[in-house]
């Protein structure tokens, strides 16, 4: 499953005031760029549209008719094959096993991830003005990397239509000055070529080398921030708290998810066992709150945020066996509306 993190610096050309997670400002404002760039027939609806299954604005934002068309791992028919009946394992036993493990990964691909998620600028502040810089980051998984170039137009027409509220009737407007991947410039100011050369690293063949080769003296606190609000796919913790099997099976949801979707399927490992385990790792401090109330563009945007865990947790010795599970969901993001930046985490090893 391959990852391209790109960097895009700007430039406010207007004032320009966002809102105080500007996940909302810069998604809600992106999408209907994206559209402007790609669009070929103009049309206001995408369900009838010919090129629908070709479009990069519907595999960005349409659903489950433009990921992997595979079944997923579950709902395949497998080839019969022969079982040994083992004793005191009655056959009835074994396949309701097998009927239990497949609905627990219908469960883990229920939903289909968007191959994108929009990292805004990390910052408390929300009145920019004139000439002031700002950055932001945009992940890319799988195919969608090969379309870097439409991204980068589609943020360069987000530029010229603004972002966040009006202003004088304006939006705040800003110039794209450069774009990088890693070390490579893709894209140096206006006028200047867009360099069609993703920077990838394969997630999910890194997950599984990782994942044999756990270093021993992994040990000691760890401490988890919750760096945008994070809402859970399998329904909030009670209480405002973030058990360390709750986060654990919420990654394995999004490792699913993802490498099902853009790595080939999902990675054979022991999602059970791995979930059972997770429940043996105490939890230390917690200082969560749930988001209640945000200042959003919309009623939309505001609703997206409400019930988000924000804030961070401290967990004892035991996860060093789920560190490589960590690692990967503090790059790819967790939970729900990761496209607008929600669920970004951040691992900090306690003294």
């Amino acid at each position: 499953m391959l990852l391209g993190r790109y960097l895009f610096q700007s430039v406010f050309i207007d004032q320009a005031i966002l809102s105080e997670f500007k996940g909302v400002d810069f998604r809600g404002a992106f999408g209907p760029a994206l559209k402007k760039v790609v669009c070929a027939l103009k049309q206001v609806d995408c369900s009838g549209c010919p090129l629908s299954r070709r479009c990069l604005y519907p595999l960005v934002f349409g659903g489950a008719e433009h990921k992997d068309r595979r079944a997923p791992l579950a709902a395949r028919s497998r080839p019969a094959r022969s079982v040994a009946r083992l004793p005191g394992r009655p056959l009835k036993i074994m396949v309701r096993q097998d009927q239990e493990r497949a609905r627990e990964a219908r469960d883990r691909l229920a939903t289909s991830p968007h191959p994108c998620v929009i990292e805004p600028p990390d910052s408390v502040q929300i009145r920019f003005h004139p000439r002031e810089a700002f950055a932001f980051e945009l992940l890319l998984f799988g195919k969608a990397n090969e379309s870097i170039p439409y991204f980068v137009q589609a943020f360069q027409q987000m530029g010229r239509m603004g972002v966040g509220r009006s202003v004088e009737g304006r939006r705040g407007r800003f110039l794209l000055q450069t774009v990088r991947a890693a070390e490579r410039v893709l894209y140096a100011g206006e006028g200047q070529p867009i360099l069609d050369e993703a920077a990838t690293v394969d997630l999910k063949k890194r997950l599984l080398y990782d994942l044999a080769t756990v270093p021993a003296d992994l040990s000691g606190p760890l401490t988890v921030r919750l760096r945008t609000p994070l809402k859970f796919k399998s329904g909030c913790p009670e209480n405002v708290s973030l058990p360390f099997d709750a986060l654990v099976r919420e990654t394995l949801q999004r490792v699913a998810s993802l490498c099902h979707a853009f790595g080939n399927g999902e990675p054979d490992l022991d999602y059970r066992g791995l979930a059972e385990r997770a429940a043996r790792v105490q939890t230390l401090a917690q200082a969560l709150e749930a988001v209640v109330a945000v200042d959003g563009t919309n009623r939309r945007d505001r609703e997206l945020l409400q019930g988000g865990l924000t804030g961070e947790v401290r967990y004892g010795d035991g996860w060093a066996e789920f560190s490589p599970l960590l690692r990967f969901a503090e790059q790819v993001h967790l939970g729900e509306e990761t496209d607008y930046g929600l669920g970004r985490i951040e691992l900090v090893r306690s003294a």
